[in-house]
């Protein structure tokens, strides 16, 4: 009985070996020699992107195409089927990932895409993605990514600006300038040269600005450290920040639905309106600079404290 058993399940499992899903990968690859700031574009509708910077005047994209399905055949037709387009015109680099169609019954989902871009440093890039997560480093030219479904980290580049609709976004030792802003997902920044941020839904971090930030968010808590100064404004949620060692000016707080505490000497200036059961406003002054932080926050709590 155990060897009729034993003889029944190598049948079944021998049966099921076609079954299993069949694995073909296509990579394809180029380099473009272009000058020490050439035009580089990234478009990819699906996969994750990763750029770079590279050691020279060139650009080296590379696109790896991964499939799993029930047959090889299968699989390869699916990955062929993948639109990639590399090229380079004049000082632009196009790089485009396109997702296929269904195709006689197949579907996507065993599909994968991951495109990695090497350009030169001063570089200005444009990297817009629709499903996946985009890492970007070392590109002091400009940087703008613009992300629908997916998470976006920038570092170590000057002159970014990031829009992302579903996602989080992380920023850190940026230079020049800088804008950010996600409608659904939370952001944060490090080492950031001020600039704007706006968020509809999500928490905001930001730590050691070097110049004022403006910040308006809708839902979500917003954390400053180490704060030059700004404008700082959110419709839900609390607002705490603390202040750089180098702050001197006023600080300005009004709030409608929350309360303004901190160790800094407040004055109060009153009700700022007749809304609200706890409407007030307030002003501190420390040292007798330029530096200037207004704060708003209609339904939550403000805090400020001073560098410790």
């Amino acid at each position: 009985m155990k060897r009729t058993a034993c003889i029944f399940i190598t049948l079944l499992l021998a049966a099921a070996l076609p079954l299993a899903a069949q694995k073909h990968e296509r990579l394809v690859k180029q380099r473009f020699q272009t000058p020490a700031d050439p035009e580089v574009t990234v478009d990819v509708r699906f996969g994750d992107v990763t750029v770079t910077q590279s050691e020279d005047n060139a650009v080296d994209a590379m696109v790896r195409v991964a499939v799993s399905k029930g047959s090889k055949e299968d699989a390869k037709r699916l990955a062929e089927s993948v639109t990639v387009d590399l090229r380079q015109e004049g000082n632009r680099v196009l790089v485009r990932a396109g997702l296929p169609k269904k195709q006689g019954g197949m579907d996507n989902s065993n599909l994968e895409i991951n495109v990695t871009v090497s350009v030169p440093s001063r570089a200005r890039l444009l990297c817009e993605t629709k499903f996946g997560d985009v890492r970007a480093s070392g590109v002091q030219g400009r940087v703008k990514v613009v992300s629908s479904f997916g998470d976006v980290e920038v570092t170590r580049c000057s002159n970014v600006e990031v829009y992302s609709s579903y996602g989080e976004v992380s920023v850190g030792d940026i230079g020049g300038s800088m804008r950010l802003k996600s409608s659904m997902g939370g952001i944060k920044a490090f080492s950031v040269p001020g600039g704007r941020i706006e968020s509809s839904y999500g928490d905001l971090n930001v730590t050691r600005p070097a110049g004022p930030v403006e910040i308006t968010s809708s839902m979500g808590e917003i954390t400053v450290k180490e704060c030059r100064g700004g404008a700082i404004k959110n419709a839900y949620g609390d607002v705490d920040i603390t202040l750089s060692s180098a702050f001197s000016g006023t600080v300005e707080a009004e709030t409608s639905f929350g309360d303004i505490d901190g160790d800094v000497d407040f004055d109060d200036l009153g009700k700022k309106n007749k809304y609200g059961p706890t409407a007030e406003k307030k002003r501190a002054t420390m040292g007798s600079g330029n530096d200037r932080l207004q704060i708003n926050s209609s339904f939550g709590d403000i805090t400020v404290e001073r560098a410790r």
